[in-house]
């Protein structure tokens, strides 16, 4: 909850028969068209605040059998740090 996305990174690292992809957090779409048909990595940046409960949903634009890649997320957590004088 309430955590920061900062950038999201897609590692293909078996090419998939879906071409593409888009990206999504919650019903926000944050990046269309991610090639899923070439090894690489491919990384989207922007700055999105999480709900409660919030997915990150990858959607395919075809039904694929093979394929492999993996999601990284970098976020910060919120979080308060007390001094005492």
């Amino acid at each position: 909850a309430k955590a920061e996305v900062v950038s999201i990174n897609v590692e293909v690292t078996e090419p998939s028969e879906a071409i593409t992809a888009d990206l999504r957090i919650g019903t926000e779409t944050i990046a269309n068209d991610i090639d899923l048909a070439t090894k690489g990595n491919q990384s989207v940046n922007f700055t999105h605040t999480m709900g409660d409960t919030t997915t990150i949903d990858v959607v395919l634009s075809a039904t694929s059998t093979k394929g492999q890649f993996k999601v990284r997320v970098l976020y910060f957590l919120p979080s308060q740090i007390q001094t005492e004088y």
